[in-house]
């Protein structure tokens, strides 16, 4: 009798812990896609901050020139 009982009980044994491979299976590969998407926003975030800088320099550079531009137009005409 014993025997018979433990049958059923391995048997859900088997299946409990078929379903908790499953789910840490699943875990895993939440996991990674969560991990693979935050590398990829970073990476995104890292070229636009890059973009950023480059036109913010550029637009300096741009004011600038066109400051020493008027400038030296400005004293042309008062000379």
């Amino acid at each position: 009798m014993g025997q018979k009982a433990s049958k059923p009980v391995a048997e859900e044994v088997d299946k409990t812990k078929e379903q908790i491979d499953a789910a840490y299976n699943v875990l895993k590969k939440a996991e990674e896609f969560q991990c693979r998407e935050y590398e990829y926003d970073a990476g995104i975030n890292i070229i636009n901050m890059k973009m950023l800088n480059v036109f913010m320099l550029l637009f300096i550079l741009f004011c600038i020139v066109i400051y020493i531009y008027l400038l030296f137009r400005t004293r042309k005409k008062y000379k």
